[in-house]
């Protein structure tokens, strides 16, 4: 079968499909060939819009690809930078936990000092100074004391120690 265009009297191609048999005598020689033609307008348009399809359909899996490409690239930045706003807020809910331990210290070094200022002899104004430094002491411990609260509560129960098995006895 062969596809092959005609010309109509006013110009225009004609597309046609031609099919040809050849018939033999007994001695193989032609005795004829029969051609039968076939329109093929209908094939020609059809075989059109299977290639411009095929084109929309190359378009769109260029399209798709990109956007899943672009859509991964997105996920693999939004992943990377929750893993990192979770690794800073572990930080700093460390370091406020740390922080709030370490007031402590310093906190009941000057409460001590304020009870002792109060067993000694002073005059009016320094009792009321002692007695505000106590009252401010007392704020700033219960401050301290709802940090820890806080930093227990998002750590999970406190910052984990990993302590080595040593003897006592050369220690002490």
């Amino acid at each position: 079968m062969l596809l092959a265009r005609l010309v109509k009297k006013n110009g225009e191609p004609f597309p046609v499909l031609v099919n040809a048999a050849e018939r033999k005598d007994a001695g193989g020689r032609a005795l004829f060939i029969r051609l039968i033609v076939f329109n093929a307008t209908d094939r020609r348009r059809y075989e059109r819009e299977l290639l411009k399809a095929r084109d929309e359909l190359k378009a769109l899996t260029v399209t798709l690809e990109t956007r899943v490409t672009e859509a991964t690239a997105d996920q693999l930045r939004s992943n990377a930078a929750l893993t990192t706003h979770r690794r800073d807020a572990a930080l700093r809910e460390q370091f406020i936990a740390v922080l709030g331990h370490d007031l402590r210290n310093p906190l009941a070094s000057i409460s001590a000092g304020t009870q002792l200022l109060q067993k000694s002899k002073l005059d009016d104004r320094g009792a009321a100074i002692v007695i505000m430094m106590q009252r401010s002491v007392m704020r700033m411990a219960s401050l301290i004391d709802n940090v820890l609260d806080f930093a227990r509560g998002r750590l999970g129960g406190g910052i984990t120690l990993t302590l080595p098995t040593l003897p006592l006895t050369p220690v002490l």
